[in-house]
């Protein structure tokens, strides 16, 4: 049987077991089951070998030979049913390494098995657990190359009305769509397990399922005494918890939560800053949906019941778009790193870059060391922080005729050109090192080190496949390699300074971010001998513009050309691009904040950084008018731009406003026990628990602030509970009406008093 691997876990019922779940080439799920040894590794010591002969847990021991660091040691690969219970027993005595792999990632390790790859099982079949097919493996094998399969994939969003699930939709890639609605809460979650069974997904995506969708479900078929078996293999949802939350998994199905990927890895790719369904869909998709408060959906609940599931199944098609956006992505990070797609959908980007060398580690014969225990991680986040990336402060105002460069994976090609590794980091009788610039680190250059090596191999085979989609040899999966090997190799530097991470060192994440600094500066200076007036850097990237009408394409050309002939060893300048217009934006200080800007290029497309268009709390009026106002005055209409910020204080002066406009939508980030000050988020939250509404993490909501006195927080109210007659006009106009425009006009000379009409220069004291 030839099947491709999506997901996995382990058993340790009878015998330990790992699962392995897929589809067959006919896209039949199927379960493999293979029989698996736990195993750990110790230092071998004088006696030690005849002592775990002694311990009755202990099925086998073998000698085995493994680089620790830079010295190739002796250990002893101990076999038994429960790792940690012999771990305790013999870690007195030394040193235990490897012992707190998972079993399944163990397994996956050994076999060099990868996500998505296809193998070929021969073993005995037999018939139920909810699969179509169930393999007892006697034998199994990659097989060469591969694509992914055709999955069925279905997406799921949930509607809660005071603490209630009353309605659920579901849409999947056949094309089934259906919102279920109904008061007998039990009845509702009986469906929802039948419409799992009947289309039987090999996928469920959600946005922000693990948070909210599946944590209500969870909680709510508890209190209904409802069996709720959504999984194939007959068990009930389950959470895997870790330090910092908790993921949903349905056993047999690959649960993909969306918002996890977004947030985690996707942030720094986005325009926007807010990740809610709205914002990411309309900035992805190029569609978003309808925003409705918790008072809104009660009223949609009992007069507009058909208007409410057309919304519920909005968000479920949403969320299956977005899965088919970006599911590519996941999978393309779990080839690379070796994490299924659960897991990479899920892990942060040192994660990822540190299961990579775990990877690596274990086919080059290198012992991984093991994770920091509690205190060590402590005593690590309470050192100095580190410096990181220098910034140029920018040359504010509106300019023209301007180039970006930016260095091809800054931190990456640092690490890989300086030998950047723990184990090369000051290493006793090395005579030939890098000086780290303004540090008393240095590093051996005598051999390549571990993580240079393989930050190198990365490098190598993205730079393999941008050369080959340059020479028009351009293919969807290699666009998502290139993707998921930039985020590995970027990943590197934030491992080396992550407390928790097997791999850190202070130190080399103290020189990759110094060389940093020093390149960049270098860059700066190099551009000023050109010619160039330099606008703006920031970490890796320069902005630049020339001072006349001379070709600024021709220049900067030449300038790549010369800068790239000083870097040393794989360091290399890009050069990203030209622009028609900056516009580079002081803080009311004076003084110019670190990525707020706005680009127009050649082809009239606008890139904001960092302004309140794309940023969290601020409500759709100022964020409309200030991307406007952006457009405008890049394109040379500042006089329009002035009447459009005045004709938009006026219609709030004189209540001519929708308050959907001025209504806040933000997000609750954490559980509200996690609040410690009183801020908008926890007085909000608070008001939904008292009235018996859902008021955890991922809950949505949009406030209003209120004319009267009090703080903000105190004045702050759920949108539907606000008239047009209540709302803070003063606040309205000088708290987000005009600090958005006048952030952009002030560059170019204007006055806050001028944003307003004659009549409304009331307001101008803010």
């Amino acid at each position: 049987m030839k099947f491709c691997l999506l997901d996995a876990d382990y058993s340790l019922d009878e015998r330990p077991n790992v699962r392995l779940f897929g589809v067959d080439d006919k896209g039949m799920s199927v379960m493999v089951l293979d029989s698996f040894e736990p195993y750990f590794y110790a230092l071998d010591k004088a006696g030690l070998k005849e002592r775990l002969k002694k311990i009755k847990d202990v099925r086998k021991v073998e000698s085995v030979g493994m680089f620790l660091g830079v010295k190739q040691k002796k250990f002893l690969r101990i076999f038994c049913e429960r790792p940690s219970d012999v771990r305790d027993a013999v870690k007195a005595k030394t040193d235990c390494f490897e012992y707190s792999l998972n079993l399944y990632k163990r397994y996956l390790i050994d076999k060099k098995f990868y996500p998505l790859d296809w193998l070929d099982v021969k073993g005995k079949e037999r018939k139920g657990l909810g699969f179509s097919r169930v393999v007892e493996a006697a034998n199994i094998k990659k097989m060469p190359g591969g694509k992914a399969p055709a999955l069925k994939i279905m997406a799921l969003d949930i509607e809660v009305i005071d603490e209630k699930i009353v309605m659920f939709s579901v849409a999947d890639n056949a094309g089934y769509r259906e919102a279920v609605s109904s008061e007998n809460e039990k009845e509702l979650l009986e469906r929802m397990r039948e419409i799992f069974q009947r289309r039987d997904p090999d996928m469920v995506a959600t946005y922000n399922g693990d948070q909210f969708d599946f944590d209500v479900i969870s909680r709510r078929a508890d209190a209904n005494g409802a069996k709720l078996l959504l999984s194939r293999d007959g068990s009930p949802l389950y959470f895997r918890k870790s330090m910092w939350t908790s993921a949903a998994k349905i056993k047999g199905r690959v649960h993909i939560d969306l918002f996890a990927f977004v947030s985690r890895l996707m942030s720094q790719q986005l325009q926007s800053e807010v990740f809610t369904l709205d914002e990411v869909s309309r900035e992805l998709l190029g569609r978003g949906k309808e925003t409705h408060s918790m008072e809104q959906l009660e009223r949609m609940w009992k007069s507009e019941r058909e208007r409410m599931e057309k919304y519920c199944l909005n968000d479920s098609e949403l969320a299956l778009a977005l899965c088919g956006n970006l599911l590519p992505q996941i999978f393309a990070l779990s080839r690379i790193s070796g994490q299924l797609p659960f897991d990479s959908s899920r892990m942060t980007f040192g994660a990822l870059s540190e299961w990579y060398l775990v990877r690596k580690a274990a086919e080059k014969g290198i012992m991984s060391p093991n994770p920091p225990h509690y205190a060590e991680a402590q005593a690590r986040r309470e050192r100095v922080p580190i410096k990181g990336g220098y910034v140029k402060e920018p040359l504010a105002g509106l300019h023209s005729n301007i180039a970006v460069f930016d260095f091809r994976s800054l931190y990456p090609s640092v690490i890989v050109s300086f030998n950047i590794s723990p184990e090369t980091l000051n290493e006793k009788g090395c005579e030939n090192y890098n000086e780290v610039p303004a540090f008393k680190h240095r590093f051996c250059k005598e051999r390549t080190g571990f993580v240079p090596a393989m930050v190198r191999e990365i490098l190598e085979k993205r730079a393999e496949i941008k050369k080959k989609l340059k020479a028009g040899k351009s293919a969807a999966l290699q666009e998502q390699q290139q993707f998921g090997l930039k985020i590995l190799a970027n990943a590197t530097y934030g491992m080396f300074a992550n407390p928790n991470a097997r791999w850190y060192s202070y130190e080399c994440a103290e020189s990759s971010a110094a060389y940093g600094r020093h390149y960049i500066q270098q860059a700066i200076t190099e551009a000023g001998k050109s010619g160039f007036v330099a606008l703006y850097g920031d970490t890796d990237s320069l902005f630049v513009k020339l001072p006349d009408e001379r070709n600024v394409k021709t220049d900067a050309k030449k300038f790549l050309k010369r800068m790239n002939a000083k870097l040393p060893g794989v360091m290399e300048l890009d050069l990203q691009g030209f622009y028609r217009k900056g516009l580079f934006i002081p803080q009311k200080s004076g003084n110019v904040a670190k990525k707020r800007y706005a680009l127009l290029d050649e082809k009239g497309a606008v890139t904001v950084r960092g302004l309140e268009a794309v940023r969290r709390d601020w409500c759709d009026l100022a964020k409309n008018l200030q991307r406007e106002v952006i457009r405008l005055v890049l394109e040379g209409r500042e006089k329009d731009a002035l009447e459009t910020v005045r004709n938009a204080v006026n219609r709030v002066a004189t209540r001519q406003i929708a308050i959907d406009e001025i209504a806040i939508s933000t997000q609750l980030s954490r559980p509200l026990e996690q609040y410690k000050t009183k801020n908008v988020h926890s007085v909000i939250a608070r008001k939904l628990k008292e009235a018996g509404k859902p008021a955890g993490e991922g809950t949505i909501f949009s406030y209003v602030i209120k004319k009267g006195a009090g703080s903000i927080s105190d004045r702050a109210e759920l949108a539907d509970k606000v008239g047009k007659d209540d709302y803070d006009a003063d606040y309205y106009v000088n708290n987000q009406i005009l600090p958005a425009a006048f952030r952009i006009l002030q560059t170019l000379g204007y006055k806050q008093e001028e944003l307003l009409a004659g009549g409304l220069k009331k307001f101008s004291h803010g």
